[in-house]
């Protein structure tokens, strides 16, 4: 990969499918314009607290390097603030391992080996203020101890599906929600959630098994 420069400057890079098992604290120095990250089907085992810095300005992890987006029908590499770890083996996510991406859209974690969401996850000093669509399906995925995560505040997106959390764990994602508009969930779920959904008050309009 050439070193970016003012004059060239890389806002998307793409290393899908490549064997890429750890991210060191100065991976990222040279690319400080980036804007879209892919690291689908690589062979990462955590997202560290350092694994992110430098990318000030990244904002979109997509979920293929030629995916449309589904929620809105738009090129994900077209747009910014992406970043796509999905399709490898993460198994943890360090606190403070999303500090350094105060301008994050888009993040893409499906298809790891995710178990739960450990306390403070999601905290930064940005708030993720700007995270809107977030990804977690296809994890083995069944605690979200983050408390944080149910207030993320602008995530109209969600998608838990074949997951394993819990009907509790998601009527409590239903009444703390802000601006959540669309919930994807895994089917095991729809009977428990169905038999609640009429009784709790919740902004999300769509809600997909």
């Amino acid at each position: 990969v050439p070193p970016a420069t003012r004059r060239r400057a890389l806002t998307v890079l793409d290393f899908t499918g490549n064997s890429i098992a750890t991210l060191d604290e100065q991976t990222w120095k040279e690319y400080p314009w980036t804007e879209t990250l892919v690291l689908r089907d690589n062979e990462l085992q955590a997202v560290k607290s350092h694994s992110l810095e430098g990318l000030f300005l990244l904002q979109h992890l997509p979920a293929n390097a030629s995916q449309k987006d589904s929620a809105h029908g738009m090129n994900i590499l077209s747009s910014h603030c992406n970043r796509d770890l999905s399709a490898n083996r993460i198994l943890l996510i360090e606190e403070g391992a999303f500090e350094p991406l105060p301008f994050l859209r888009l993040l893409n974690l499906s298809g790891n080996g995710l178990t739960q969401i450990h306390s403070s996850t999601f905290q930064a000093w940005h708030g993720m203020q700007f995270l809107e669509e977030l990804i977690l399906s296809h994890n083995p995925l069944t605690v979200i101890a983050d408390t944080a995560f149910f207030k993320l505040p602008s995530v109209n997106y969600l998608d838990l599906s074949a997951t394993q959390v819990t009907p509790q764990t998601l009527l409590l994602l239903l009444q703390t929600t802000v601006h959540l508009e669309t919930l994807k969930l895994p089917k095991a779920v729809a009977c428990c959630l169905c038999q609640e959904h009429a009784s709790t008050e919740t902004p999300c309009r769509t809600i997909q098994f």
